[in-house]
């Protein structure tokens, strides 16, 4: 169970907002069972299922909402009831065959040459609970996240959110990236500004598609490092043998550049609004001799890049000192 969990939470992280589930987080659910021991369609099918369960629950949330509010939904689409609620009582059939179908045909199912086995009655009303709470939570989180001046009702921004992650699943772009945020602008831009909306929004990518990405990379970055030890330590070896060689000299570099922005700063005339708000809390002496400062640290750093590079120690200790009030005079 912790396998499976850490493969689910590491594939979702990387399909959102990558895009193209199927290939983003089959491709790692692959490579992460196939680890554990599954076979190609053991994987085929946890793929299938994890993708079930996402339709599951967009289409029983959008059909629910439409046949059962559609008043709510009449608020954003500027559709007749009656067409909207036909269209939510079309999207439930879809969710509600599948149970029937579970429930009532216990023999494989033949499509395309392809085998099928309907998964027991208990198994399928999983993804149903797990997909529609899945879909609501991120739903409520973007509501959350919108300003007060948007006055809608949660059932009508549920549908609205359904038909914009759809769309952005439909269009294979990266995340659904523009799509969404297009179709929630055009929806809710009568009531509250475009950019407020899109603050709104940039903050929801960030909680719902930019952390959990972080996390899934950070966490298969660290099971890879794992499972290749001896890799890793043959890798750092040979980083360490290069580095002794390659270290002084790239030091020297950085320290000959230090020096040389702070000559051309000292050279260059200063903001006048910069001089003026200085002026208000230093004295005048203070700001010039800043700048004598600068010029004079920009020259040792040059002539102890020199050092630095022969790895001389009274070299590296004095550009440390150098570099301190380096950026006190660049401050001032």
């Amino acid at each position: 169970r912790r396998r499976a969990w850490f493969t689910g939470v590491t594939a979702s992280g990387f399909s959102r907002p990558l895009g193209f589930a199927w290939l983003t987080g089959g491709s790692i659910r692959f490579r992460l069972y196939s680890a554990f021991g599954l076979s190609a369609v053991e994987i085929a099918q946890v793929v299938a299922f994890a993708g079930l369960t996402v339709w599951i629950g967009v289409t029983s949330l959008a059909g629910s909402v439409l046949a059962l509010a559609p008043h709510d939904a009449a608020e954003v689409f500027s559709l007749p009831l009656w067409a909207i609620r036909a269209i939510g009582i079309v999207v439930l059939a879809l969710p509600l065959g599948y149970v029937v179908v579970v429930h009532l045909r216990r023999r494989p199912i033949h499509v395309l040459g392809w085998r099928i086995l309907p998964p027991r009655p208990r198994l399928a009303l999983a993804p149903w609970a797990f997909g529609v709470a899945d879909w609501t939570v991120a739903a409520a989180v973007l509501r959350v996240l919108l300003p007060p001046a948007v006055h809608v009702s949660f059932p009508a921004f549920l549908a609205l959110f359904v038909i914009a992650q759809v769309a952005g699943l439909v269009s294979h772009v990266p995340g659904g990236l523009g799509v969404f945020e297009s179709i929630i602008v055009l929806a809710l831009g009568q009531t509250v500004g475009a950019p407020e909306l899109l603050g709104s929004l940039v903050v929801y990518r960030v909680t719902y598609y930019v952390l959990p990405f972080l996390v899934a990379a950070t966490s298969l970055a660290v099971y890879e490092g794992r499972e290749r030890r001896e890799t890793v330590s043959r890798v750092a070896r040979t980083i360490s043998r290069w580095v002794p060689a390659f270290a002084p000299r790239v030091l020297a570099v950085i320290t000959f550049l230090a020096g040389t922005v702070l000559l051309v700063s000292g050279a260059l005339p200063a903001a006048h609004g910069r001089l003026r708000m200085l002026g208000e809390l230093v004295p005048l002496g203070v700001i010039e001799a800043s700048h004598f400062l600068g010029s004079i640290t920009g020259v040792g750093l040059l002539i102890l890049s020199w050092g630095i590079a022969r790895r001389l120690d009274g070299a590296f200790h004095l550009t440390v000192a150098l570099l301190g009030g380096g950026i006190v005079a660049s401050l001032l």
